[in-house]
């Protein structure tokens, strides 16, 4: 007993010093805390099973988000309200599976239901089911899929759904993947594709990183390029009406190059409409991106080559050029040039973590600092595919040390929507100053978080694209005080660097608007409220007699004002102010376009001394590479692959974000691509980008395709004005009647009430959508929904659109009191002259 109990305590001793040591080794590894690599991705993917395709891939969310705007995909359900699941596992133990349906701003809870009947291997589970019969046809709902873990993690998923069997949804992806599947085949199996694509001059072929329909037949078929598919392409339905669609494809490919092989992300956009006897490809756009991997011989000199990829690639480099770095599928890399050092310094994905949820491109970085010894801080925005943050959507700024080769956390604030929607949000203000202060926009609020306590406050509220403005480098920021940019007597101009604001406020009888900033110096005007216009549609013209340049001093640079004419507005690009006037119309009341004006800056901003340059070879086209100011040696290159530093505590930032109202997102190519405060400015931009509008709740403003050959409102017939009452009153009170409601229209009017303001007293759950300056073909979209259209002409007269075919549309006219068809041309003509001034509403969800 004795011999074994010294046996014992030997051991435990010996156990006792190793792990001594090894926790030494640890903690004075690279001389900091403790460190390690970045966790792997644990969470499954959730995917929707279309006959004989996996469709809508969607990845795991760590907490609930807000369903308005989880806009990702859209399921068309199957006969009997039927869907069926594909969990892809990647090693996971799961415990439960359930899932959810709520109205699509997610409000209102319509089924919960848990899953006991699916099948499960090793790999993944399968399972279908049958949505209760609780939903409308032809209305979109949330749907939320969720995962139970042997851990008791609770992982969500998002689709929304909609029961809609007459959408062709099967016919319409056996269309894109068949599509897809010829531009990788061999003539003459391929050829028929040539029957949907438009090829002519606007096509560019000397690039593989993006064709579109007016590419080449050879340039979409890929060219002498031998790609190589490395996955299974994926179909995520974007969008889907009863003839239009919108469908992307994910896949990856690769290409051999000497022993190395470069693999590419690459992504496909369809629009479709079918036909009755085939399919017509309206769009088509597909993007090619070289994934770089700095060990595979990318390094020539003073050139380091990133192949096919996109030019707008993000360099920032330090005062002395000497340390830079760049932004590349979502990765940071930074190269000493001095020290030829090159070190990947965050990323998601490498060779050894390379499926689709690392790989996935949910998310952006942007440098906010960079210094002469290779230091530097930095944010990922939007959804962490792995690490300690998996699944949550925010924003993480992180400090990287070249010396020690260290990345540590410095902040996080979770969010809880998409990356997209953080993306608009982060891309107008995120600025770190030398005091450790970080000025972040979100959802309407400018934020100042101290990076060293985690505290935070509001710098400012409720500021819109109107109201406030940021310089390019986003160190300055001017803001609007009050909520309405036409009215406003003051206005604040801040340097976040030196953290000083200053007030610029308009005389008595004047209101300030500021238009932009030219480097550090802010851009704005001033208009005398007697001249500030508001037209019988609520439509504001803000004229400004004068245009001041200012500086962070206070001094004025630059003054521009002319006799006769008025701003409304600037374009401001590198050093030329572009500005958009109007003068006085005939009637000497309202405002009209006239000639624009310019001014200069005559300082040029310093090119940096690294550069992107766009080079022509013969096997690749076009590719992309960063030229250094001086030359690396290729082969001492120290390749540097930085650790994480782990420490105590939670460096997370919980934000209390106000929700927004009154704003409208442009969703086009599978992303917000404008938002704006007003639904005519939306359509405008939806319209000629092919996209959709959706409001603060989720709801649809406006689709782009979604019409019918004809309609017409039955129910409205005609009625003829009289001398006590106008026409703007006979078309609000035809209205008004239509929808249930009743007002004495002409009274109001009288009362100097406009056409906006009666509609949203008369019609509390509706919304009033002032369409001022979109086309006939864009508001026709009202008219197809059985939502009559009010026309205000510069004179103050009113029409109805009531009806629609493919060669005319049908009028409400009050002055001869007679419903009737009118040419489509005519119509257009008719309406552009006069200003294309439309109301439309929508009414509120049942």
């Amino acid at each position: 007993m004795k011999i074994k109990k010294t046996i014992k305590i030997a051991v435990v001793t010996m156990a006792f010093f190793l792990a001594l040591f090894l926790f030494s080794v640890l903690l004075n590894q690279d001389n900091v805390s403790m460190t390690m690599e970045m966790a792997e991705a644990t969470y499954p993917t959730v995917s929707i099973r279309n006959q004989l395709h996996i469709i809508n891939r969607m990845q795991g969310y760590a907490s609930p988000m807000d369903p308005s705007y989880m806009r990702e995909s859209i399921t068309p359900l199957e006969e009997g309200r039927s869907v069926s699941l594909y969990v892809d596992k990647y090693n996971s133990q799961v415990e439960g599976l359930a899932y959810e349906i709520r109205s699509i701003d997610g409000e209102r809870l319509i089924e919960s239901t848990e899953l006991v009947d699916y099948v499960e291997t090793r790999d993944y589970i399968t399972t279908t089911f049958s949505i209760k019969d609780l939903i409308e046809e032809n209305q979109e709902y949330t749907m939320v899929i969720l995962l139970t873990l042997d851990s008791g993690e609770i992982i969500r998923y998002y689709t929304r759904i909609i029961q809609a069997y007459d959408f062709k949804a099967k016919e319409k992806l056996n269309f894109v993947y068949d599509f897809s599947e010829k531009t990788f085949a061999e003539a003459p199996s391929n050829e028929d594709i040539i029957t949907y694509l438009e090829s002519d001059s606007t096509g560019d072929n000397t690039n593989y990183q993006h064709v579109n329909i007016h590419s080449s037949f050879d340039q979409i078929t890929w060219g002498d390029l031998e790609v190589v598919q490395e996955s299974e392409p994926i179909a995520v339905i974007e969008e889907i009406a009863s003839t239009t669609a919108t469908i992307r494809l994910e896949y990856m490919v690769s290409l051999e190059e000497g022993r190395d092989t470069h693999y590419y992300n690459v992504t496909e956009r369809f629009r479709i409409r079918s036909g009755t006897e085939r399919m017509y490809l309206l769009e088509y756009d597909r993007y090619m991106n070289q994934m770089f991997f700095e060990e595979d011989h990318a390094f020539y000199g003073n050139k380091i080559v990133l192949g096919i990829a996109d030019s707008d690639i993000s360099l920032i480099e330090s005062d002395d050029g000497n340390i830079f770095a760049f932004i590349k599928e979502g990765n940071l890399y930074v190269c000493n040039i001095t020290d030829n050092k090159f070190a990947r310094v965050f990323s998601f994905y490498d060779k050894d973590n390379f499926d689709w949820r690392t790989r996935n491109q949910e998310h952006d970085i942007k440098v906010l600092n960079i210094d002469e010894t290779g230091n530097v801080v930095f944010m990922v925005y939007g959804y962490m595919n792995r690490g300690v943050h998996e699944g949550e959507v925010g924003v993480l700024v992180y400090a990287y040390d070249g010396v020690l080769n260290t990345v540590e956390e410095l902040l996080f604030i979770p969010y809880d929507k998409t990356y997209e929607m953080l993306e608009v949000n982060v891309d107008k203000l995120a600025y770190l100053n030398q005091k450790g202060n970080f000025y972040v926009y979100l959802d309407g609020t400018i934020f100042c978080i101290n990076l060293e306590t985690g505290e935070y406050e509001e710098l400012v509220s409720g500021v819109t694209e109107h109201t406030f403005k940021v310089s390019e480098n986003n160190s300055m920021i001017v803001w609007q005080e009050g909520n309405n940019a036409y009215k406003s007597k003051e206005m604040f101009m801040m340097s976040l660097e030196k953290e000083s604001r200053a007030r610029i406020s308009a005389e008595e009888n004047e209101c300030v608007m500021p238009l932009g900033f030219m480097g550090d110096d802010l851009v704005y005007g001033i208009a005398t409220m007697e001249d500030i216009y508001t037209d019988s549609m609520g439509n504001t013209t803000f004229p400004m007699y004068v245009v001041h340049i200012r500086n962070q001093m206070g001094g004025i640079l630059k003054t521009y004002s002319e006799e006769g004419r008025y701003v409304t507005g600037c374009e401001i690009q590198d050093n030329m102010i572009t500005l958009i006037q109007v003068k006085r119309d005939n009637d000497g009341i309202g405002f009209e376009d006239t000639a624009s004006g310019t001014i200069l800056n005559n300082e040029v901003e310093a090119e940096g001394k690294n550069s992107i340059e766009i080079v022509a070879t013969e096997s690749y086209k076009k590719i992309v590479q960063i030229v250094l100011r001086s030359e690396l040696d290729d082969d001492a290159i120290k390749f540097m692959a930085p650790q994480e530093v782990l420490y105590e505590g939670d460096r997370r930032v919980n934000i209390d974000i106000a929700p927004q109202e009154n704003v409208y997102y442009v969703y086009a190519y599978g992303r917000i691509v404008g938002v704006y405060p007003n639904p005519g400015a939306a359509i405008r931009d939806a319209y000629a980008n092919s996209g959709s509008v959706i409001n603060a709740d989720g709801d649809y403003v406006w689709i782009k395709g979604n019409l019918s050959t004809r309609n017409q409102i039955m129910k409205i017939t005609g009625t003829k004005m009289d001398e006590e009452t106008s026409s703007l009153a006979v078309c609000l009170e035809t209205i008004l009647s239509y929808e249930g409601y009743s007002r004495d229209v002409q009274s109001l009017l009288d009362k100097g009430y406009n056409a906006v303001e009666i509609m949203e007293d008369a019609m509390p759950e509706a919304e009033i959508l002032e369409l001022q300056g979109c086309s006939l073909d864009s508001v026709l979209y009202y008219v197809n929904q059985d939502i009559p259209v009010l026309f205000i002409g510069d004179d103050g007269e009113a029409v109805l659109l009531v009806g629609f075919n493919e060669l005319n549309t049908v009028w409400m006219n009050p002055e001869n009191g007679r419903v009737y068809k009118v040419g489509m041309n005519d119509s257009k003509e008719f309406f552009e002259e006069n200003g294309n001034n439309f109301i439309a509403y929508l009414r509120a969800e049942e």
